[in-house]
């Protein structure tokens, strides 16, 4: 007998020479990723034609899900931003951001170059880490807008060829929301749609519902942000959205900060609804409106003191005699600040007959320009508000 257990003990490998279940998993992975790989173009952006695609994405995605299942399994005590932080085990190109919803559930996002995912892990009956839901999958319909965004999640959508309308949805972060009256856990996530190139992308956020093992969408709003811009900010009960929106008479571009605006979702108790927008540029927002009115022969009123007027209509002289009046040029910088009491702002514009630099004096409510000064060209750029 003792003979036959030295036998065993001999011919049987040591526990520690056995793969864990995460790392088998981290090489399911990798082989997903490389069996995909050929289907993608070279930026990421884009997946092809082939029916085969489809199978292969969801695999991949398959294999992420389990692969967290298990870790989560194995770390028992991890807090979900060090779930997060594992995730590098995939390799450089992964990137991961995790968010508890309570009640050992975590909501996880997840991208690889521009395609991304997000789901929603949980505990099942023996105490184990199991996938719940996810991005990937058909959702409950909203309505046609917010259902055909939320399209954009899934391959089989992805694997067709119809442009920006099938853009697929990239690098998403996500949070918790304040639980509805009905004990609901509702929750965020923040996506952008993949771009060739560009500082500045469309982007997506969903606001959900989460109760008995369902996800419910309760809204989704579309959005452009720069790359630089901060997160979503829950603050009480507002979800702060920080976001990219364009003036009237000059164009900012892709690269250069343009009508910064905070977009607002109040967290009610039963709804959720998006209040309106808050600018945080009024300045140059004001200056806008102005330009706007002398482009198309209009009195400015009250919006600026006639001295103004009249230094800004002779900036904008060589614009007016265009016969496409619609834009001054591109912003190449702006800033402000304020000196002896008085709020300033300036904003550099290159345009069809060069560049053109004004400084803006405004009174205490910011809504009437007080005074206007030519600057040298190159005072302004490169500053923002």
């Amino acid at each position: 007998m003792i003979l036959t257990a030295l036998l065993i003990a001999v011919s049987t490998p040591a526990s520690a020479d056995w793969p864990s279940p995460v790392d088998t998993d981290v090489a399911a992975v990798r082989k997903a990723v490389a069996a995909l790989a050929p289907h993608l173009n070279s930026s990421g952006t884009g997946i092809d034609g082939d029916p085969e695609t489809y199978r292969l994405a969801k695999a991949q995605w398959r294999t992420v899900h389990t692969w967290a299942a298990h870790w989560l399994d194995a770390h028992p005590h991890a807090r979900p931003n060090e779930l997060a932080s594992a995730g590098i085990r995939l390799g450089e190109d992964w990137a991961f951001s995790a968010a508890s919803l309570g009640h050992g559930e975590i909501l996880v996002s997840v991208n690889r170059y521009q395609i991304g995912n997000a789901f929603i892990l949980g505990k099942d009956g023996t105490g184990g880490y199991r996938l719940r839901w996810s991005t990937a999958a058909p959702q409950q319909r909203l309505n046609p807008a917010a259902d055909r965004s939320l399209s954009h999640w899934r391959s089989s959508v992805q694997n067709t060829h119809c442009g920006n309308r099938c853009a697929m949805v990239g690098v998403s972060f996500g949070g918790r929301l304040p639980n509805a009256t009905t004990g609901a856990t509702r929750f965020w996530i923040e996506a952008y749609y993949a771009a060739e190139a560009g500082s500045t992308v469309g982007a997506q956020l969903s606001l959900w519902s989460w109760q008995n093992g369902r996800a419910r969408p309760l809204l989704v709003h579309d959005f452009a942000f720069m790359s630089e811009q901060g997160r979503p900010v829950l603050r009480g009960a507002i979800l702060h959205v920080p976001s990219k929106r364009y003036w009237q008479s000059v164009f900012a571009c892709g690269s250069c900060y343009g009508r910064e605006t905070d977009l607002r979702f109040a967290i009610g108790p039963s709804r959720i609804r998006m209040l309106p927008p808050v600018s945080r540029t009024s300045e140059i927002d004001l200056v806008d409106r102005v330009f706007t009115r002398v482009l198309k022969y209009q009195p400015v009123g009250s919006l600026a003191a006639p001295s103004a007027a009249r230094v800004i209509r002779k900036q904008l002289a060589d614009h007016l005699a265009d016969t496409d009046r619609q834009l001054v040029g591109m912003v190449l910088g702006w800033g402000r600040w304020r000196t002896r009491g008085i709020r300033w702002a300036c904003l550099s514009v290159d345009g069809a007959n060069g560049t053109s630099t004004t400084a803006f004096a405004f009174d205490e409510t910011r809504t009437r320009i007080t005074e206007a000064r030519v600057l040298e060209p190159d005072t302004c750029e490169g500053s923002r508000l």
